[in-house]
């Protein structure tokens, strides 16, 4: 594939062989495959970001919330405090919303 950004930035892929060069309309500029998706990929709010982490976050203390029943032991409960201590944590990160660091499962 071949790949063309417009003025507008819209982007295009067209057959190597040349077959589509006649979709190719004046400004319109050839570009790597590297730039296309800079170009394509999404660009988020960091409210947006801070949203999905807390999204995700929620998701994975609720998939832990078996561990902290009665009747599981001692030991497994206390690894997994500091598991879901570690996920109430993230938004204290430095580089918090666009890096996080994910505290890996027990």
């Amino acid at each position: 594939m071949k790949y063309y950004q417009t003025p507008s930035n819209e982007v295009f892929a067209l057959e190597e062989d040349g077959s589509q060069d006649g979709h190719i309309s004046p400004g319109m500029v050839a570009i790597t495959i590297e730039e296309c998706a800079v170009l394509l990929a999404p660009i988020y709010t960091d409210q947006q970001l801070e949203k999905n982490a807390r999204d995700k976050r929620e998701m994975l203390l609720s998939q832990s919330d078996w561990t902290q029943l009665p009747d599981i032991s001692d030991e497994v409960r206390g690894t997994w405090i500091i598991y879901r201590q570690a996920l109430r944590d993230i938004t204290s990160q430095p580089d918090f919303p666009r890096k996080i660091e994910w505290p890996s499962r027990p």
